[in-house]
């Protein structure tokens, strides 16, 4: 896995949580500017899928915030 840091939030790639709420769960995040102009967070674990809309970047690096989240980003 790749880099690892609490505030790096990246776009249209897959990770792993590494600590937070959901650790050990994958994660995607993919902007979605023709639709919504959001941002859809995508996490998974076995057959268990989850998504949430955030309205803006704001909001999205407020989630990592109160999540806790810490995640291994792939290349």
């Amino acid at each position: 896995m790749g880099n690892v840091n609490s505030t790096d939030v990246r776009l249209g790639v897959d990770g792993v949580i590494m600590e937070g709420i959901k650790t050990g769960w994958k994660i995607r995040i993919e902007y979605d500017p023709e639709d919504t102009g959001g941002y859809y967070i995508f996490t998974s674990r076995n057959n268990e899928n989850h998504d949430v809309w955030v309205a803006t970047m704001e909001d999205l690096k407020e989630v990592f915030t109160e999540t806790k989240w810490v995640i291994s980003w792939s290349q």
